[in-house]
């Protein structure tokens, strides 16, 4: 599916531009995947489809040489009708996991490289949103995590969902705690 996410968010000209800098690392979202375990069921089944989340491309920039953390990661999500609470508009809740997701994302891709302290198994513990402007069906949205600081067991995030003209519609900041960490 990557793949094919790749072309589709590449025919948007704000999201080709994106895709186009030579330092991103395109990555599967793995939450987007289906796995048998029932884990990430939401994301990779109830909103996979064409009238959810059809579209959903993870990458980042590349780390400067000698570092392997990654502190930011970039989400392209195309949004349907099927996440409407009101008339054309994306419900609260469905912001509030795309932002929780993100973060998530950036979790374990720092687990993934192997980054010391990037966590095994964590858990949001907290998450604060602000609404800042409506976001709107059908749409295409770039959304955003930051590791903001890491705290032994505490990982601090904040995200955020634009629209392709830079527009900030949300921004959330949360604490994650990796709860398979020795105490």
């Amino acid at each position: 599916m990557p793949a094919l996410d790749r072309e589709y968010f590449q025919s948007i000209p704000w999201c080709a531009k994106l895709l186009a800098e030579t330092d991103i690392v395109i990555v599967p979202t793995h939450s987007r995947q289906r796995k048998e375990s029932t884990e990430d069921e939401l994301v990779a089944v109830t909103l996979k489809s064409e009238k959810t989340i059809p579209s959903w491309l993870t990458f980042y920039k590349r780390p400067a040489p000698g570092t392997t953390r990654v502190d930011e990661v970039y989400n392209l999500l195309s949004l349907g009708p099927g996440v409407n609470g009101y008339a054309h508009l994306v419900a609260g809740g469905i912001i509030g996991v795309i932002l929780d997701e993100c973060m998530g994302i950036l979790g374990m891709i720092n687990t993934s490289l192997g980054v010391e302290g990037a966590g095994g198994f964590m858990v949001t513990a907290n998450l604060k949103i602000n609404y800042v402007k409506a976001v709107s069906t059908p749409g295409t949205y770039l959304a955003t995590a930051t590791l903001r600081q890491l705290n032994g067991r505490k990982h601090f995030f904040d995200a955020s969902i634009k629209d392709g003209q830079g527009s900030l519609l949300a921004t959330a900041e949360s604490l994650w705690i990796d709860v398979a960490a020795k105490l």
